[in-house]
């Protein structure tokens, strides 16, 4: 069976941003965001033995000043670097490094969370963002700042 031609292509769709794209003082637009499950937060709890019990026990959480389950910090974190670098898909990333990292608010399963950075630093071999995680509610929950070896 011979595989038929196929049609030529009509564009080229441009995904992500390149390093000519990137200004300092801009926003680097981030187009997504991202809903945290409880699956999310009893899985990643499970695989970082974090075995605290305010991340998946709903009555010992409850009981909590918290009042729910919180999400573990280093999975927001994952989300929020992963956020930032998927919007950089033109540029080859090495490595990245996360400085000045605070959490002032809790996130809770079912919270949607996003990403909001500001463009800090346009070198040959890194970029520079700070970055704030906010809750879809418009709350500020984190901050740092985020290095891409490039």
């Amino acid at each position: 069976m011979r595989p038929e031609k196929l049609p030529a292509l009509t564009h080229a769709e441009q995904i992500g941003l390149s390093l000519t794209d990137l200004k300092v003082g801009a926003p680097l637009p981030i187009h997504f965001r991202r809903t945290v499950t409880d699956f999310d937060n009893v899985a990643v709890s499970v695989l970082a033995m974090n075995t605290h019990p305010v991340h998946s026990d709903y009555v010992y959480a409850k009981a909590s000043h918290f009042g729910k389950p919180l999400v573990v910090s280093p999975f927001l974190l994952s989300i929020l670097v992963g956020l930032v670098t998927n919007e950089l898909r033109q540029v080859v990333i090495r490595g990245v490094e996360v400085t000045g990292l605070t959490f002032m608010h809790p996130v809770h399963p079912g919270d949607t969370i996003a990403a909001e950075a500001e463009v800090e630093g346009v070198e040959q071999e890194q970029l520079t963002f700070f970055v704030k995680g906010k809750k879809a509610s418009g709350e500020q929950f984190a901050q740092f700042r985020l290095i891409v070896n490039t």
